[in-house]
């Protein structure tokens, strides 16, 4: 959902930041504008760049590994070791950009806040020192937005009874998007589902779950729209 994503960015975001700012750089005072809003600006952009590739890839694979992962919980798992595999194959897609910039930074590719320093007269012993640091804050700014969508998109997909909750996995073209999604009837044994996805409400017809009809007082019979 977009609110578990603008928080895993947000908040890591901003943790970070004020580490690095405050305890690293010294900075005083730690709001100046001068470092806060190129140091914040790189962050948020790198993290919200790793986010998005961990929510593409969780629902990628637990498209592909719903039956794998119902199947599990059927047979006494709990819903974490039914996830991990998932959890390990999203933070690892997310962090990837964030490794692969570190292990050519200075020797393929020259990054930008370094390059600026020495073109504008810094030493650049000095711009090196303070890429290093930028590029550890980024790193640990991925880090910790990775793992923090995951476990916010398993709070959400998961109930305290072991159960994957379907209701709020909506299929559409091809991708699983976590929703929060409510049924609303629409005849005596027809259900819709109304959820909000992207950045605009859709209406997706629905094949209810044995659960969802009978808290809608619907026969236990499944009905296919």
């Amino acid at each position: 959902e977009k609110r578990d994503a603008l928080l895993s960015v947000w908040l890591t975001s901003w943790i970070v930041a004020l580490i690095g700012l405050y305890g690293v750089l010294n900075v005083r005072p730690w709001y100046s504008a001068q470092f806060v809003v190129p140091i914040l600006g790189m962050i948020l952009g790198n993290t919200l760049n790793t986010v998005s590739l961990t929510f593409d890839r969780l629902v990628q694979a637990l498209s592909q590994q719903r039956g794998q992962v119902e199947m599990m919980l059927s047979l006494g798992a709990t819903p974490w070791e039914a996830f991990q595999d998932i959890a390990r194959q999203s933070v690892s897609a997310g962090m990837l950009p964030t490794i692969n910039s570190m292990t050519v930074v200075g020797i393929v590719s020259l990054p930008g806040m370094m390059t600026g320093q020495v073109l504008a007269g810094q030493s650049p012993l000095e711009a090196v020192r303070y890429q290093i640091v930028i590029m550890f804050l980024l790193a640990a700014s991925s880090g910790l937005g990775t793992v923090a969508a995951v476990l916010l998109a398993y709070r959400r997909l998961f109930s305290r009874d072991h159960q994957l909750l379907t209701a709020r996995i909506v299929q559409r073209g091809g991708d699983v998007i976590v929703t929060q999604a409510r049924l609303i009837r629409i005849g005596p044994q027809k259900l819709v589902r109304h959820t909000q996805a992207a950045s605009h409400h859709v209406a997706v017809l629905h094949q209810p779950t044995l659960q969802e009809l009978r808290g809608e007082g619907v026969g236990v019979e499944r009905h296919h729209l």
